[in-house]
């Protein structure tokens, strides 16, 4: 015997105050991270793959450092050469100062031989200076963890030529707390504010509750406005596509249904619904007189009641009287 359909749906309530309208969203660790190198070059190893975790301070790729090495051995040995200036100003310096007084050599020369020494000095500490940086882009040439992780994306592989800052690995923290993030339009984003609780629900069945933590005030190219949102939950993963349930507002005495949740018929104010009877499974063909049709659903004139339970989505597979079994439990709520 086949296993039932299983099928998305939705009731009708009339003790809520609105409509939950889904809008898709996407997992994501609230610790994330594209991480490259800080030296440009030739990538010759790249030691964690994708799904690979490391911990803080691991060396996870390279890039030739031949060129940084040669800038370092150009570095200390133009500061080998400034030295030696230097402790021949000194000598000078001292040599002449010692004569100071005496008549035996003009005050001038002294001066001469300490702006020389001040300059030999100078360009000493300007060139210590280059070989600290030097060194420095040896150790820009490993890519070094910054917390403990896993890779969730290998950008580039061996032998790649790389620039400064160009991503290679895409990384989340390990333990770092989940959060949802989708995209809203205007109407939907002015009823939320920071702290409220929504309902979300994977592709599984697996539902949780998300606090909302951030909403933006600047529209995508999609006119859309994006919103974060964060929850604890251990059957949700990073990277996985969810449903974000929004509530809507409704006029008093109005129910209405999703748009994906009725056939039309042509020519006609008429569309077909499948009414879920709970006492057996089965699901019912009904026709209902629809109203207005707007971006959040359709307003049921006749045929349905506050407390029906519809197939959500899906309705061009069913049929009348075929045993279903539920992929959610959410409710969608309206008016009364």
């Amino acid at each position: 015997m086949p296993a039932p359909r299983v099928v998305e749906t939705f009731t009708l309530s009339s003790s809520s105050l609105g409509m939950d309208r889904a809008y898709p969203g996407m997992v994501r660790a609230s610790e994330r991270s594209n991480l490259s190198f800080e030296a440009p070059g030739v990538i010759l190893s790249l030691n964690v793959d994708l799904g690979d975790t490391f911990a803080a301070g691991d060396t996870l790729g390279t890039v030739d450092a031949r060129q940084a090495r040669l800038g370092l051995e150009s570095a200390q040995a133009q500061l080998r050469e400034a030295v030696a200036e230097r402790d021949d100003a000194k000598l000078d310096y001292d040599r002449r100062d010692a004569l100071r007084g005496t008549g035996a050599i003009a005050p001038a020369a002294i001066d001469a031989a300490e702006a020389r020494l001040d300059r030999a000095e100078a360009r000493v500490e300007a060139l210590e200076a280059s070989v600290a940086t030097a060194r420095d882009r040896i150790t820009d040439t490993r890519m070094i963890a910054p917390f403990d992780g896993e890779v969730v994306a290998r950008l580039r592989e061996p032998s790649e030529i790389v620039s400064t800052g160009q991503p290679v690995f895409q990384v989340v923290g390990n333990g770092a707390s989940l959060e949802v993030v989708s995209n809203l339009p205007k109407r939907s984003i002015d009823m939320l504010k920071i702290g409220d609780v929504l309902n979300i629900s994977g592709a599984n069945g697996q539902s949780a509750k998300a606090t909302v933590i951030e909403t933006g005030r600047d529209a995508g190219v999609s006119g859309l406005y994006p919103v974060t949102l964060t929850f604890e939950n251990d059957s949700l993963r990073s990277g996985e596509r969810v449903s974000v349930s929004v509530p809507t507002e409704r006029a008093s005495g109005e129910l209405t249904i999703p748009l994906t949740a009725y056939i039309p018929r042509a020519n006609s104010d008429e569309a077909t619904v499948f009414v879920v009877q709970e006492a057996d499974g089965k699901v019912k063909e009904k026709t209902v007189i629809l109203g207005p049709v707007n971006e959040d659903g359709a307003v049921v004139l006749s045929g349905l009641e506050a407390g029906d339970r519809i197939a959500a989505r899906g309705l061009t597979v069913l049929r009348d009287g075929e045993t279903v079994a539920f992929a959610n439990s959410a409710v969608a709520r309206y008016n009364q």
